[in-house]
């Protein structure tokens, strides 16, 4: 099927007729309902689905449309970023096999030449799953759960030579690099710094005059598969409370200890991500190195560590500075707070500059 919806209206009981019954060839789609529909950095929508009796218990009643933003201004983030077009392909390519918990994906479509792409996924809600909220869910059960999925996940690619072969569409984390995350990290300075201790306004400092020193640093060391955004917002558990993962726009070719600090600093207050430090860390290379193979010492998984908490800070202070557009202003205070104490405890900065030369 060529055509791919590029907004609701577009989207019509032939179209997913001709996208769904694939997956069940007895069914017959009778008629589709627009749920909701909304829009942020990328477009949402949800669909109730009439099908006719045969064979329909293996076709959803509801399902969630990823397709591209609907603000013009947002549309051109989202295909400079490349973010809706990476997330149809990791459907399509990699979530048949991926060892974690996600979605099910019933279409997933994209074309690279107008940053097109449409996905049909399972909803959640229907099918027993809930999504995290930051603060409320940002409990230590969690954070066992999390980083022992990642073990699972980073074992499964570390170092797989399908980079170079039907993974290679996935680079390093590239977002960093771009214009905006300066501007927007200055900006969040500019407002909050005065509720802030010394070293928020030196992090900010060093992320502006050294950003892509930065991204050179984050990307060094040996690569797998990382979800690349595992903040609490896009982690839900299911009926049975175990963990999984949505929201894969970023996944990326990327040393593991990106997603396992990014998980814990920007998730989690700081009483609850010293524990996870403390405990988790050595589990999580003992589950990396199980099968007899070390692909990780707890020395280097600890260097490692402290290097890429930096960008959970660099994220809080860039979404904070996009100000509620991004996620509410309550969860933008908490993840600045935890993440600016992660500076100290870990003594980030002194680490950076040491290697940076700077």
């Amino acid at each position: 099927m060529e055509l791919i919806p590029t907004s609701v209206d577009e989207i019509s009981t032939e179209w997913f007729a001709a996208a769904l019954q694939e997956n069940d060839s007895k069914s017959r789609l009778q008629e589709i309902e627009l749920i909701e529909s909304n829009s942020g950095t990328t477009g949402r929508a949800f669909f109730r689905l009439a099908w006719s009796e045969g064979g329909r218990n293996s076709l959803p009643n509801t399902v969630f449309v990823k397709l591209p933003p609907t603000e013009a201004i947002q549309r051109q983030s989202n295909a400079e970023m490349g973010m809706g077009v990476r997330e149809a392909k990791f459907y399509r390519v990699l979530s048949p096999e991926i060892p974690v918990l996600h979605p099910k994906s019933y279409y997933s479509n994209w074309a690279e030449q107008d940053s097109a792409y449409i996905m049909v996924l399972e909803n959640l809600s229907e099918t027993g799953g809930r999504p995290l909220v930051l603060g409320p869910d940002s409990e230590y059960w969690i954070a066992e759960q999390l980083i022992d999925s990642l073990a699972t996940l980073h074992k499964n690619y570390w170092d797989t030579p399908r980079f170079e072969t039907d993974l290679a569409w996935l680079g390093a984390y590239e977002p960093i690099r771009n214009p905006e995350p300066p501007i927007l990290v200055d900006r969040c300075h500019r407002l909050f710094n005065d509720f802030m201790p010394p070293v928020f306004g030196e992090a900010k400092d060093l992320f502006v005059n050294k950003q892509h020193e930065l991204a050179d640093l984050f990307a060094r060391g040996t690569p797998t598969l990382v979800h690349g955004d595992c903040h609490l917002s896009n982690l839900f558990i299911d009926e049975n409370k175990k963990l999984g993962f949505y929201d894969w726009a970023i996944v990326s070719k990327m040393p593991a200890m990106w997603d396992v600090a990014y998980g814990l600093c920007i998730s989690f207050p700081p009483e609850i991500r010293r524990e996870a430090e403390k405990h988790l860390l050595p589990l999580y290379v003992k589950r990396l190195n199980e099968d007899g193979v070390e692909r990780l010492s707890l020395d280097d998984a600890w260097l490692q560590y402290r290097k890429m908490a930096f960008f959970s800070w660099i994220s809080a202070a860039t979404t904070l500075g996009c100000g509620e557009r991004m996620q509410p202003l309550e969860w933008g205070m908490n993840t600045i707070r935890w993440t600016t104490q992660v500076l100290s405890d870990l003594e980030l900065l002194d680490l950076l500059r040491d290697e940076l030369n700077c």
